[in-house]
Parts: C-alpha cells; structure tokens; sequence
C-alpha cells in the first residue's frame, strides 16, 4: 500500500495547470470536454443561474 504524504502533493500541486484526461488517447480529429453539472432535485443543469431559479422555485413552492 502506497501512502501519499501532504507535503509531496503540494510539491506537483500547483505546477501550471490541469492537464488533459485524455492526452494522446484519442484518435486525429477526436477531442472531449468535460461539462460542469449542477443538480437540484430530479433536474439537471449546465448553467448555475438556471439551477439557482430552479432552487428558487422549489423553495417557493414549499413555503406556501
């Protein structure tokens, strides 16, 4: 078992960047982005003013 101890992380943790999940994985032509998601009940949203209206809604709807 390999522990991996706080100072040795914060020695590769800000070095300039992500890099990305796929790098060389994927054929010519082919790329990949990762999406940012927020849930709020059953629904799902790629934006946060959509999902806070959404909260919003649910809030109002509870309260009277």
């Amino acid at each position: 078992m390999t522990i991996i101890k706080a100072a040795s992380i914060a020695d590769w943790e800000d070095e300039g960047g992500a890099l990305s999940a796929f790098a060389g994985a994927l054929p010519e032509g082919i790329t990949t982005k990762l999406v940012r998601e927020y849930t709020v009940g059953p629904y799902r949203y790629t934006d946060l003013s959509h999902a806070i209206s959404e909260r919003n809604r649910q809030a109002q709807s509870m309260a009277g």
